[in-house]
């Protein structure tokens, strides 16, 4: 149905019965291309990790996109809003790349999506494998989309004896009392295929200049050229950033997260 130039009858069918797009079109040309580009073109390679359908309008999705594993240090996640018009039959999306399940989730919830709906179902990826690992998961999805998103990097080499190592850097808002003193916050997860869990660890910095140092020092993260040697001059939270073709929904903002979970004192994730 997306884009017939581009696909066989037989994939589109596949994708109107994941997306629920069956009877729909794109709201216009540019809504139709950009589907293509960012979701269809590697449709084969994308796996629903959660999902949740509003009847008769908004859909939600944290996808799993293997073809990232092509690219060094892409995210293999993607956070994706469907909304349709049931009277025009027509649909319009918006979507983002983040590089943790917590931040895509956040991301949706942030549009709308109820937290518990966006879950991962207990079959479905990997694991929390402590119980730091789920509070700081927790407080991700309560407060991430108003943390700004300055870089990511995944270092995934599909081989189940190595771990996948996923850094992301965010920024704490000003307003928060908690992290002002070290607004800075990079959170390193680690990924046991084998074992089918993970960890997720926090530092805290007071500065972007030793955010770099602190990355240059660990070598088990690599390089740190996927930063840039001074942060975005007009950085977005999550919450607000990600690619659409309409302009974002008007909804209330996600609740006040909990108090901030236990972390683990000193620099060191």
């Amino acid at each position: 149905m997306i884009h017939p130039d581009h696909q066989e009858e037989d994939a589109a069918s596949a994708y109107d019965e994941v997306f629920r797009l069956g009877g729909y079109r794109a709201a216009n040309s540019a809504t139709d291309e950009a589907f293509w580009q960012h979701i269809g073109i590697n449709g084969d390679c994308l796996r629903t990790l959660a999902s949740y359908h509003r009847d008769g309008g908004s859909s939600y999705f944290v996808l799993h996109d293997s073809s990232a594993t092509w690219e060094p240090g892409a995210p293999q996640l993607i956070a994706l809003h469907l909304m349709r018009d049931t009277r025009t039959r027509t649909f319009r999306f918006e979507h983002l790349k983040p590089a943790l399940v917590a931040l895509a989730q956040t991301w949706l919830i942030h549009r709308g999506c109820p937290k518990d709906a966006i879950r991962l179902p207990p079959d479905v990826g990997t694991t929390p494998a402590d119980p730091l690992t789920h509070a700081l998961e927790e407080h991700l999805l309560d407060t991430g989309a108003q943390h700004t998103l300055l870089g990511h990097h995944t270092n995934d080499l599909g081989v189940p004896d190595l771990p996948s190592l996923t850094t992301v850097l965010l920024r704490a808002p000003d307003t928060d009392p908690d992290t002002t003193a070290r607004p800075f916050r990079v959170f390193v997860e680690e990924a046991d295929l084998r074992a089918h869990t993970h960890t997720l660890r926090e530092a805290a910095f007071p500065t972007y200049r030793e955010v770099l140092n602190w990355l240059e020092s660990q070598e088990s993260l690599g390089p740190a050229s996927w930063l840039p040697r001074s942060p975005p001059r007009t950085p977005r939270p999550v919450g607000g950033t990600g690619r659409t073709t309409t302009r974002p929904p008007t909804g209330a903002p996600p609740p006040p997260g909990p108090p901030a979970p236990p972390r683990r004192t000193g620099n060191q994730p």
